[in-house]
């Protein structure tokens, strides 16, 4: 879990650094500590955090196959407040309970790492991927395969090429 004790900060500006387990946030496939680095401002009640967090993460490479590692490095705005009357477009709201000294600002984690996972990982930006013929990895070595490229539209005229002997 990732807790603020919100009345240990005072007026103005901090800062904070932490280390989070993937497994205090419940991150199936995350094997890495989550180093998280918060901006904290306080003005009156109203807590203002940017959240920057780095880690990485194993994974596969979508055209290859090979083993990868890919850093994550995100970011989050939370502002934590007392105030029903806020509302903030692109940050995410806490609101605070009168009693509670505490805000959990796991889920806002938890959530920005799962969609700071590329949708396509690759082990480099021109991973040539695999040879669909023989299986090759292209970035180790040349295959000799050839790769007939036809458009199947094209086939019916082929098949009447081929039956009128056509040259």
């Amino acid at each position: 879990m990732l807790t603020l004790n919100i009345a240990e900060i005072k007026q103005g500006s901090s800062q904070t650094k932490r280390t989070v387990s993937p497994v205090d946030l419940d991150l199936k496939g995350f094997n890495y500590p989550i180093e998280v680095h918060m901006d904290i401002n306080r003005v009156a009640d109203n807590i203002y955090i940017r959240m920057n967090f780095k880690t990485r993460i194993s994974a596969v490479c979508d055209r290859c196959l090979e083993d990868l590692l890919q850093p994550i490095d995100e970011n989050v705005r939370i502002v934590c407040t007392r105030d029903t009357q806020l509302s903030a477009d692109e940050d995410d709201v806490y609101f605070i309970k009168d009693k509670s000294d505490t805000v959990d600002l796991s889920l806002s984690l938890h959530q920005a790492l799962v969609l700071g996972i590329p949708q396509k990982l690759l082990c480099r930006p021109d991973c040539r991927g695999l040879c669909p013929s023989c299986g090759t990895n292209l970035n180790v070595k040349k295959c000799h395969c050839k790769v007939k490229k036809t458009d199947p539209r094209w086939d019916v005229l082929k098949k009447l090429k081929e039956n009128n002997n056509i040259n």
